[in-house]
């Protein structure tokens, strides 16, 4: 794996190489440096949650994603990534995830301009996991820490505990700051703004009588923002026994904010305040550097965990099987028949550009009905997608439950995993649907089944099958028939 790598911010489409050292001239012909970059803040969904901690990783990722559906409600009907991280043992039985999400759509098309430039994306980074480099790289010596980052478009402050991710909260932005004081009849630009928190800060004898208000703003907004550090971190001391703040980094526009430190003072008592300036090199913002360092780590690591990109790298046309038989096909038409070949095709584009002049001639002259046509279709497909977003609700909630069931059956008892793949078998031979699964007692669950299929004998085949592979007992309930579904409740016990 290179030891170097390219970077590409989303949001400006600014571009940098990366080799322990910051280089502005990227190489991104080069095809065998990898491409980073990162996500904001507000792009990513989270949700920590509680869960077993005897899950195999495979098991982790399908709780994780039925969690996130279900609690946060992520729609159905959308393509997410989605990963989570470990961040710490509740009790014997329990872990505690913080598990991520992202719209694949969504970011797709929020980013589209700056994607023009590439065709793939290595490894797309989560912000507040990159911090972890300036510990790998030995830059700073695990403690109880705090990083602040305060940009145009986004801020956010994450807690780092012995070099070790725990949490991370949204800020106040420069533009939301912005937009808080166009509310108070105070009209600044981004530049303004910048320059009045880089130069004056929280100095107020730095400001004359007409700039008060703007001076009150500030101070009122830092100490919300250390406000809500403090009880963060209250939080944290409960959680993951972060018991006290031992330095503090912040940047706010690129920039540290003078006489930060005694407004600090009153929140974080005696932690050290520090700009968050690491790797920083001019024209290029030090969150970005550091995660240029973190994705090198993870990609010379080979570690993907918490790699969000969906544009992967394709293979070359020539090494895919349909690119070699297309050139071998084209070769062979070239030795035999170029030439003729050559007439055949200038005369077939001819009669085509010919065809595709009478069919736009024919959709321009009808093209009104068309459209009221397209519009009544539109209008059905929307009520059909809305009922089947409903539909597929329902189905997402089945699943959850069978899934549910299994883990709790297999945590009890490994025999209940043979048990059902066997039932499992055999009942692909039949058009059925399990829509439930219950333990019925220590040796035996119950069934609830339901079939599509008009023969009201399906269920009954079924139970034969099950005794003739062993088990030592098949019984149903009454074979109820609603809504042209045959169902009824089958109980096997082993």
């Amino acid at each position: 794996m290179s030891k170097v790598i390219n970077y590409l911010n989303l949001q400006n489409a600014q571009t940098f190489s990366y080799d322990s050292i910051v280089d502005n001239e990227a190489n991104f012909k080069n095809k065998k440096i990898p491409i980073g970059t990162r996500l904001l803040y507000g792009d990513i969904v989270s949700h920590s949650f509680k869960i077993a901690n005897n899950l195999s990783k495979q098991e982790l990722l399908i709780k994780t994603e039925l969690k996130m559906y279900e609690d946060i409600g992520l729609d159905p009907t959308k393509a997410y990534q989605i990963s989570y991280i470990e961040k710490s043992k509740v009790s014997d039985s329990e872990i505690l995830i913080e598990a991520f999400a992202v719209d694949k759509s969504a970011i797709t098309q929020k980013y589209q301009s700056a994607l023009k430039t590439v065709k793939h994306v290595d490894f797309i980074a989560i912000p507040f996991l990159a911090y972890e480099t300036l510990y790998t790289n030995n830059i700073l010596t695990p403690q109880n820490d705090i990083f602040v980052y305060i940009a145009e478009e986004e801020a956010f402050t994450t807690s780092y505990k012995n070099g070790h991710y725990i949490s991370s909260k949204r800020m106040k932005s420069l533009n939301e700051m912005i937009s808080e004081l166009e509310s108070r009849n105070i009209s600044l630009t981004l530049d303004e703004l910048k320059e009045i928190i880089a130069t004056k800060g929280l100095n107020k004898n730095s400001y004359d009588l007409l700039e008060n208000e703007i001076f009150e703003y500030l101070v009122e907004t830092f100490e919300s923002l250390f406000s809500k550090i403090k009880n963060l971190s209250l939080h944290n001391r409960n959680v993951y026994n972060f018991s006290q703040i031992d330095k503090l980094f912040f940047s706010c526009g690129g920039k540290s904010i003078p006489s930060l430190a005694e407004y600090v003072q009153t929140y974080i008592e005696d932690a050290k305040l520090s700009p968050l300036n690491f790797l920083e090199t001019e024209n290029v913002d030090a969150l970005d550097a550091i995660t240029a360092s973190y994705i090198k780590d993870k990609l010379i690591a080979d570690e993907h965990d918490y790699n969000m990109t969906i544009f992967h790298k394709k293979d070359p046309f020539y090494k895919s099987e349909v690119g070699k038989f297309a050139f071998a096909s084209l070769a062979s038409a070239v030795i035999l028949t170029a030439y003729p070949a050559y007439l055949q095709f200038e005369i077939n584009s001819k009669n085509e550009a010919n065809l595709i002049l009478k069919e736009q001639e024919a959709i321009i002259s009808k093209s009104s009905k068309k459209l009221k046509t397209k519009l009544k279709k539109l209008k059905n497909e929307i009520v059909k997608v809305e009922n089947q977003k409903q539909e597929d609700f329902k189905k997402l909630k089945t699943l959850q439950n069978i899934a549910n069931a299994l883990l709790e059956l297999k945590s009890k008892d490994t025999k209940y995993t043979a048990m059902f793949l066997k039932i499992n078998k055999i009942l692909k031979n039949y058009q059925l649907s399990i829509d439930k699964i219950t333990q019925a007692d220590t040796h035996a669950i119950n069934l609830e089944l339901s079939s599509k299929q008009n023969k009201r004998d399906t269920i009954a085949l079924l139970m034969q099958d099950l005794l003739s592979v062993g088990f030592s007992s098949v019984t149903s309930g009454e074979i109820t028939l609603s809504d042209e579904m045959y169902k009824s409740i089958v109980t096997v016990k082993r």
